[in-house]
């Protein structure tokens, strides 16, 4: 845990308007992790975040379901490292935006 703190401090805090526009992504995604990595901007800036491998990530964000997984699902035991850094951010993510796919 203590290595997850350090790395979202070393994120800078966001301007209004720059959480307003990736607000505004997150709220255009489809599937969780498309939301994600909006809320974070990129996939690397998503990872380094949360501390987890840029290919987790990308796992997350395949467009093919794998194992009968729907595409796009993050892992649940992910959800609240994910919140926390969006919150150290000043970034409005909530379980929903984690959990809900649209059509």
């Amino acid at each position: 845990m203590e290595n997850e703190t350090e790395n979202v401090e070393q994120v800078e805090k966001l301007s209004e308007a720059e959480i307003l526009a990736r607000m505004e992504q997150v709220e255009a995604a489809k599937t969780p992790a498309a939301r994600v990595i909006a809320a974070f901007k990129t996939q690397a800036k998503a990872a380094k975040a949360i501390d987890v491998s840029r290919a987790a990530i990308c796992l997350w964000n395949k467009p093919e379901p794998r194992h009968g997984e729907q595409a796009g699902r993050i892992p649940s035991r992910q959800f609240g490292t994910i919140l926390a850094a969006a919150g150290k951010l000043g970034i409005p993510l909530t379980a929903d935006h984690l959990a809900r796919f649209d059509d």
